[in-house]
């Protein structure tokens, strides 16, 4: 039997703590533990891999696949942009996007659309800076 030691202050941990063996010896590495843990909860596993899953139905008739964004609408929001507002978590002031609208709207372009095509967002995409006034 795998006992997991749990300190009194767990948040002191940045990983999984050492594992006791029944034999009361201790695993310590990363690859022991996960090693471990697999041969523990593997024979609790019931998966079948042949089976097959069904359809996807769909609960609107919105799609963000069909949608496709011009340059221009790329250009136009780039040269709306407020110059002294802060920058976004990429850094990139809305001054310099703005000065470099034409030059960046084509790759933007292909970028975005391909990734409303895919169904695929960048986790940067999901984050803002947000500051408390």
């Amino acid at each position: 039997m795998v006992k997991l030691l749990v300190k009194e202050n767990a948040s002191q941990y940045n990983q999984i703590p050492p594992l006791k063996h029944s034999d009361q010896s201790f695993s310590l590495t990363d690859l022991e533990k996960a090693n471990i843990l697999n041969n523990f909860f593997t024979p609790t596993a019931n998966v079948d891999s042949f089976i097959e899953l069904p359809d996807r139905v769909f609960r609107t008739n919105n799609r963000l696949d069909n949608c496709v964004i011009s340059e221009q609408e790329i250009t136009d929001v780039l040269y709306n942009l407020l110059p002294n507002n802060a920058a976004g978590p990429d850094e990139i002031s809305n001054r310099m996007l703005k000065s470099t609208a034409t030059s960046l709207c084509a790759p933007l372009c292909l970028l975005f659309n391909c990734s409303l095509k895919e169904g695929i967002y960048p986790n940067n995409w999901k984050l803002d800076n947000v500051m408390p006034l």
